[in-house]
């Protein structure tokens, strides 16, 4: 009997690890233990932390498969390194010196991680997909120029990704790849506004991306289709400067910052668009509504909230609300800074992806 209570035992400690690895909903960038490292918030509320020491880790990303990626500087360089789960050693992704390596993010299925890397000499820049699996690394895309510094956004397929890039001048673009590099490069914005873009993010069905434009005066939210580049302006009245654009789980909203007037301050805000809604019909949602700056708004992995950061505490903390609407709660107050968020997905499904196949066209 007592062996089959310890065994008891430790099939339920077992399965309580097992929920509260899997209950992770996002990690986060802190400087609460003094220097940046990353830290994982779990559906309970409980933080803990992830990387340690003296190095800085920032950059963290999420895999469907329970990996995780981030960038930590070490020895003047900055590095990709992965996990294969939360608590296992890390290691680097390229064991070549002579790069500094940034800005990681997963494929929709888990086997593939997209990064930057820059050249110590000479500058040259490359996006490399690497392949955990079998530790093989490709080049994708070169430039001289610039990269990012936004990490390259995924259609659902895992087949198209957006990248900003400045490709024979210094000035930005958005830009469609093929994960195969089977279809050429494709600079999406630069007919529709020369004067570059900011950031961008390809809807879920590979379909369309959403980005914001570098005007003179303004910084709108575009909606551009990929097969015809047909274009309409998302930005709501008032409204000035928008950014970080993220697309909702199901492909239908959009939340991004942007600047308005609030009461006498001019201040950033985190707002929703539906893009299936005609702009007439529906006004944008403000989540936030305060009159410290909000930035950087993502979904959680099932669409019902939305996480920022915010200064309204003095310092950068963040801060959860409901996709409806509502009270935004602080993920923890203390005195030091939190950043830099990325959302946990849900598990891969293959369904999905075939679904997300059949609907999206090459570049």
């Amino acid at each position: 009997m007592k062996h089959w209570k310890r065994f008891a035992a430790s099939v339920m400690l077992c399965s309580l690890l097992s929920v509260a690895d899997a209950a992770a909903e996002f990690a986060f960038v802190s400087l609460r233990s003094g220097e940046a490292q990353v830290f994982v918030r779990d559906a309970q509320g409980r933080i803990q932390a992830v990387t340690e020491g003296t190095d800085f880790s920032v950059q963290p990303a999420w895999s469907s498969r329970g990996a995780f990626a981030f960038a930590r500087k070490t020895d003047g360089a900055t590095r990709v390194y992965i996990q294969d789960a939360m608590l296992a050693p890390a290691r680097r992704v390229s064991e070549v010196e002579g790069w500094m390596e940034h800005g990681p993010s997963w494929s929709p299925d888990g086997s593939r991680l997209a990064y930057f890397a820059q050249a110590l000499r000479g500058g040259e820049l490359e996006l490399r997909l690497f392949e955990p699996a079998t530790s093989r690394t490709v080049t994708l895309f070169k430039t001289g120029h610039g990269l990012g510094p936004s990490p390259v956004s995924w259609s659902s397929d895992g087949r198209k990704l957006v990248v900003i890039a400045a490709v024979g001048e210094p000035t930005a673009h958005v830009w469609l790849l093929s994960s195969d590099a089977t279809v050429p490069p494709r600079n999406i914005s630069e007919a529709l506004v020369p004067r570059g873009a900011r950031s961008a993010q390809i809807a879920p069905d590979g379909r369309s991306v959403a980005w914001v434009a570098a005007l003179a005066e303004r910084a709108p939210l575009l909606l551009t289709e990929l097969d015809s580049l047909d274009t309409k302006d998302l930005t709501p009245k008032g409204v000035s400067q928008t950014d970080s654009p993220d697309w909702s789980p199901d492909g239908r909203r959009l939340v991004f910052a942007a600047r308005l007037r609030f009461e006498e301050t001019d201040n950033s805000e985190i707002l929703v668009v539906d893009t299936q809604t005609p702009s007439t019909a529906r006004g944008p949602l403000n989540l936030s509504a305060h009159e410290s700056d909000d930035f950087h708004p993502r979904w959680s992995s099932d669409g019902s909230a939305v996480v920022f950061a915010s200064l309204r505490t003095g310092t950068s903390l963040l801060f959860e609300v409901e996709a409806t609407g509502g009270v935004a709660r602080p993920v923890s107050v203390h005195h030091s800074h939190d950043m830099a968020h990325a959302m946990r997905p849900q598990p891969f499904s293959q369904a999905s992806s075939l679904s997300g196949l059949a609907r999206s066209s090459n570049p």
